[in-house]
């Protein structure tokens, strides 16, 4: 299996530099938005779609959206238009593996007409039953974007993985492609879990692994979505969820390089569980991260510029990064 990692769409979302280095190291203050390619003997599969060609080509033409996100880019940022850089038509697409409903994952669907979308059923159903007006905010294109596409829903979480439970969208892959719930940011939130071989050449520039059962944890890389937005939330260490939430100051020991800067760090956890539906559901689902991150799996998430790293020399600039260091 190989790994393509592509920033479909930076944005610099309003309001997202009052809260400066507490929220994103990067200057000035932006989010990318990682869409993964996976290279795989059932054919190229994404891992979310970011959003539409559409959008990107106009984005003031969708006002609200517009004035909210602030894109910095251009429809050759759309997932569809990095693919074809990179000589993978589209309609090659079969699969697309969802983390979430938001737009900024699931909007780019609309640009790979043949591929199966797979997300969890618990996000489906929040999309179709909105609680609040949060949720029908975030969900209020989904319909028209889902439309008249194939979809399959994961609802059994039959396999153990690594101290969790984790689902197989795809039979043939079951052993080196697994959906983990991580709920907190959505209801339906999940992960996208993919087995590689660290040891691959540097010069081949992305990871491939035989597709067999195993795989130690070091030998897997985990597409977080929206669990968290800064890499630096990991480095928190909580008491429990509940202190997560509250960003009490105790929550960094004394031998933490970080507890000088522990107000940015409480400001940063403030500010994050503004944007997730269940901010003690993402405090949980933070401290399932960081253990894992511990025992050796590599997490990355969507939308840190700053953790998402340059791309191998003779690549398309600013698209790609390595599936290992």
């Amino acid at each position: 299996m190989k790994a393509f990692h592509f920033d479909c769409g930076r944005t610099c979302p309003r309001g997202l530099g009052l809260f400066g280095k507490a929220f994103t190291s990067v200057a000035p203050p932006s989010f990318v938005t990682r869409v993964t390619l996976l290279e795989t003997s059932e054919g190229p599969i994404l891992i979310d779609a970011g959003y539409p060609r559409h959008f990107l080509a106009a984005p003031e033409r969708y006002f609200v959206r517009w004035a909210a996100l602030r894109p910095q880019a251009g429809v050759e940022q759309s997932a569809a238009e990095r693919l074809k850089a990179v000589g993978v038509n589209p309609r090659d697409v079969r699969h697309i593996l969802l983390t979430h409903l938001d737009y900024d994952h699931v909007g780019g669907v609309v640009d790979f007409p043949s591929a199966t979308l797979h997300v969890l059923d618990a996000e489906v159903a929040a999309a179709k039953a909105p609680r609040l007006g949060f949720e029908r905010l975030r969900y209020r294109d989904v319909e028209s974007v889902l439309a008249g596409r194939r979809l399959v829903t994961v609802r059994s979480f039959a396999h153990p993985w690594h101290g969790t439970v984790s689902a197989a969208p795809l039979a043939p892959l079951a052993s080196v492609l697994r959906f983990v719930p991580l709920p907190g940011h959505a209801r339906g939130h999940a992960g996208i879990a993919y087995a590689t071989d660290m040891g691959a050449s540097a010069i081949d520039a992305f990871s491939s692994a035989p597709e067999k059962e195993g795989f130690s944890l070091a030998s897997w890389t985990l597409h977080a979505g929206d669990a968290y937005f800064d890499d630096r939330e990991l480095d928190l260490v909580p008491f429990s969820p509940s202190g997560l939430v509250s960003g009490r100051r105790e929550l960094l020991p004394e031998s933490s390089p970080e507890f000088a800067s522990a107000a940015a760090f409480r400001l940063l956890v403030r500010a994050t569980s503004l944007l997730h539906a269940d901010a003690s559901q993402a405090a949980r689902t933070l401290l399932l991260l960081k253990r894992l991150r511990g025992e050796g799996l590599r997490i990355q998430c969507s939308h840190d510029a700053a953790g998402f790293l340059a791309p191998p020399v003779g690549r398309v600039p600013n698209s790609m990064e390595r599936d290992h260091p």
